[in-house]
C-alpha cells in the first residue's frame, strides 16, 4: 500500500478507506462501540471484501478484518485492522473461469461430436452388434458429459457465478418434462415411474426451470439407478409461505417436491455425507453405480438458490424418499391461458412416452452456420429429421455474403469460428438496415454454442441472438426452438403481408419462388412492369439454357461459368432465389471442372422457367 509502519499506526481506518459511505458496514461496527476502560469488550472480527487507496491513490481489492485489542486485565487498549490484498485472488478467480470457459468449450465440443454421430447412427440400419456397440458409444459419451457439467455447475456454485432465471413457466410441464426423459430408463429395468398429481398445484410460477428440472432430473435418476424392482412415485405439494419477499402482486407459495423409491436405502449413520461434495454412501456405490458424488451436493445448492431445502428419509433395504422445496411466486389462474400441450398423470398411472417429433414448418428457411464438419453433418441430420432444410457456411464471412443474396428466416450460428465469429457476425447483422436484407426483415439468429458457462449465452444475447442452445444440441430442444421461433417469423410475415401490397392475379395469388418484395420494389407496385420484367427475364433465360447443353456436352467449363454467373446474375436481380442457388452451385460446378450433378440442376433450372412461363401464359389469357 505504499505507506510505512510509522504512517499508519494510530491512524483512522478512514485513511485508506475514505470512501466510507459506500462501506458502511466496516466502520459501522467499530464506531458504534461505547467504550469505557472498565467495560469487558469482545473481540470484533469481521471480514468484508471492500476497496483500499494506496498512498498514490490507486485502488486495489482487500478482506477487510478488525479486532479490539486489550490489556492483560481486560481493559481496552485499542484496535487492529487487517486489510489483506486479494489482487492474486481475483486473478487467480479470473483465471479459473477462463479455464472453465475454455475446458467447456474444448472438451465438450469433441464430446457433442461422438454423441450426435452416435445417435444418428442408431436410426441406420445395423445389425443387433453394431448397435449394441453404438449404444455403449453413445451411453459413455452421455455419461463423460454429464460429468463434465457436474463438475462445470459446482465450480460456477462455489464462486458465486451461477445466477438463476426469473421466467413465467408450467410447474406440470416442468415435471413432466422430467418424467419423460426418464421414462425410457425406468422401463428398460422393469420400473414403474408415476408422477402422483395434485389438484391444487398452481399452473404457472415464476422461477428457474431448468434448474429446477435438473433437480428433479437428478433425485429421480438416482432413484432409478438404486432401484432394482418396484417403483419411483413423485409428488407435490404446495403452502403458503408469506415469509419470502416477492413482488406485491404475485402469490408466494412454499413448493415441496418429493421423490419415493422403493429402492437399496440408505443407512442412518450414511445420511449426514450424502449432500457433501465428492461424498458417496460408501466407496462401493462408485464402484457399482458411477458418478462424481457431486450431484446431490450440487441439488442442495441449487435449492438453496432457489429458497429451499433438500432433506432425505431412509430406511435400509425398504425405499429412500428425498424432499425438497423452493420458494416462487405464483401466476394468477386467470391470467393464464391453460396449454393444450402438456399431459397429466392421475394417481398410479405411468406417464405415455411419444417417439415422434412435433410437427415442423418446412417452410422455413435456414442458415447452418458452423465451421466443424462432423457438426454440420450432424445438425443437418437432427434439421432433416425435424423435416426442414438448411443451406451451410462454413463461418461468419460466408454466411453475411449469403445473406446478401438469400432470404433467410433463421440462422444457427456457431460462436466459435476462423475468420469471422458468431459474435462478431451478429453484431455485423445488426448494424445492416432491414431493407439491406433479401426478404427485407433481420433474421433470427440461434448460438449454438459448446460454451456452457452463465457468462456465456449473456454474451451471446448482448450481441444480438435471439436464442441459445448448448452443444451437444438434443433434438427435442431443437425441434422446440425452430417451432417458437418458426411462429414468431411466421406472424411477422402475416404482419407484413397486410401492410404492404400482395400481387395478385385473377387466377389467385402468386404461387412462385420469387421475392415478391423485392419485385414490387423493382416495379414501385406496377403490376404491369412487373409482367414486363418476368418475360424478359425468361427469354434472356432460355437461350443461355440451351448454350449451357452444349458446353456440358463438349466439356466447356469456361462457357458454363459464364453463362450460370450471368443467370445467377439476373436471378438475384428479379428475387429468384431458387433459382440463384442452383446457378450458384452449377458454377461452382463449372469453377471445379466437374459435370457430376450438372443434370440435376440444369433440370431444376429448366422446371423454374417452365413455371413462370406458365405464370406467364395463365396470367396474360386472364
Amino acid at each position: 500500500m505504499q505507506y510505512n509502519e510509522i504512517e499508519l499506526i494510530g491512524q483512522p481506518i478512514t485513511k485508506l478507506i475514505k470512501e466510507v459511505n459506500k462501506y458502511p458496514l466496516i466502520v459501522a461496527d467499530i464506531e458504534s462501540i461505547d467504550i469505557s476502560h472498565n467495560q469487558d469488550i469482545n473481540p470484533l472480527v469481521r471480514e468484508l471484501e471492500t476497496v483500499c487507496y494506496t498512498k498514490s491513490g490507486q485502488t486495489i481489492p482487500v478482506a477487510f478484518s478488525s479486532s479490539i485489542v486489550k490489556t492483560e486485565i481486560e481493559h481496552f487498549q485499542g484496535y487492529v485492522y487487517i486489510l489483506r490484498d486479494m489482487t492474486e485472488r481475483r486473478q487467480a478467480e479470473l483465471a479459473k473461469q477462463e479455464f472453465l470457459a475454455m475446458i467447456s468449450h474444448e472438451v465438450r465440443t469433441p464430446i457433442s461430436s461422438v454423441i450426435g454421430m452416435a445417435s444418428l447412427l442408431l436410426y441406420t440400419e445395423l445389425t443387433d452388434e453394431q448397435k449394441d456397440f453404438v449404444e455403449i458409444i453413445y451411453n459413455s459419451g452421455d455419461s463423460l458429459l454429464k460429468i463434465i457439467n457436474d463438475f462445470l455447475d459446482f465450480s460456477k456454485i462455489q464462486s458465486g457465478n451461477l445466477e438463476l432465471e426469473e421466467e413465467h413457466f408450467g410447474l406440470r410441464n416442468c415435471i413432466n418434462e422430467a418424467l419423460y426423459m426418464l421414462t425410457p430408463t425406468a422401463r428398460e429395468k422393469g420400473l414403474k415411474l408415476t408422477f402422483l398429481d395434485n389438484p391444487e398445484l398452481p399452473t404457472k410460477i415464476v422461477g428457474d426451470i431448468t434448474r429446477l428440472r435438473q433437480v428433479l432430473i437428478n433425485l429421480i435418476n438416482n432413484a432409478i439407478k438404486f432401484t432394482e424392482t418396484g417403483s419411483i412415485e413423485v409428488s407435490v405439494i404446495t403452502r403458503k409461505n408469506s415469509n419470502i419477499n416477492h413482488s406485491s402482486n404475485a402469490n408466494t407459495d412454499e413448493i415441496q417436491f418429493s421423490v419415493k423409491d422403493t429402492g437399496i436405502g440408505i443407512p442412518r449413520d450414511r445420511l449426514e455425507r450424502l449432500f457433501k461434495a465428492f461424498s458417496q454412501v460408501d466407496s462401493s456405490i462408485t464402484r457399482q453405480y458411477g458418478g462424481t458424488g457431486l450431484g446431490l451436493a450440487i441439488c442442495k445448492q441449487l435449492c438453496e438458490l432457489m429458497g429451499g431445502r433438500i432433506w432425505v428419509e431412509s430406511e435400509l433395504s425398504v425405499g429412500s424418499t428425498f424432499y425438497f422445496t423452493i420458494a416462487a411466486s405464483v401466476i394468477p389462474e386467470e391470467s393464464e391461458v391453460k396449454s393444450q400441450e402438456l399431459f397429466l398423470l392421475s394417481p398410479h398411472k405411468s406417464i405415455p412416452v411419444s417417439s415422434s417429433p412435433a410437427p415442423a414448418s418446412h417452410k422455413l428457411r435456414i442458415l447452418l452456420t458452423e465451421d466443424n464438419q462432423v457438426n454440420q453433418k450432424i445438425a443437418l441430420k437432427q434439421l432433416q429429421s425435424l423435416g426442414y432444410s438448411a443451406d451451410v457456411a462454413g463461418n461468419g464471412k460466408e454466411a453475411l455474403q449469403l445473406l446478401e443474396k438469400i432470404p433467410y428466416d433463421l440462422i444457427l450460428m456457431d460462436c466459435q469460428m476462423p475468420v469471422l465469429d458468431g459474435l462478431e457476425t451478429t453484431r455485423e447483422i445488426h448494424r445492416w438496415q432491414e431493407s439491406s436484407f433479401v426478404s427485407g426483415r433481420r433474421p433470427v439468429v440461434i448460438a449454438i454454442t459448446a460454451n456452457a458457462m452463465k457468462e456465456d449465452k449473456q454474451m451471446c444475447l448482448d450481441a444480438g441472438m435471439d436464442d441459445y442452445l448448448s452443444k451437444p444440441v438434443m433434438k427435442e430442444k431443437l425441434a422446440a426452438a425452430l417451432k417458437h421461433w418458426g411462429s414468431v417469423i411466421f406472424k411477422a410475415k402475416e404482419t407484413a403481408a397486410t401492410q404492404q401490397t400482395i400481387y395478385r392475379t385473377d387466377v389467385g395469388l402468386v404461387d412462385l419462388p420469387i421475392d415478391w418484395k423485392r419485385l414490387h420494389q423493382l416495379s414501385e407496385n406496377n403490376p404491369e412492369f412487373e409482367l414486363e420484367l418476368l418475360q424478359i427475364f425468361v427469354e434472356d433465360i432460355q437461350p443461355r439454357l440451351e448454350v449451357i447443353k452444349i458446353a456440358i456436352a463438349d466439356h466447356d467449363y469456361e462457357q458454363l461459368a459464364l453463362q450460370t454467373h450471368q443467370i445467377k446474375g439476373a436471378s438475384a436481380n428479379i428475387g429468384a432465389t431458387a433459382m440463384y442457388l442452383a446457378a450458384e452451385k452449377l458454377e461452382q460446378l463449372a469453377i471445379n471442372q466437374e459435370r457430376r450433378g450438372t443434370t440435376n440442376l440444369i433440370s431444376e433450372l429448366e422446371d423454374f422457367v417452365k413455371r413462370i412461363q406458365e405464370f406467364l401464359i395463365t396470367t396474360l389469357n386472364s
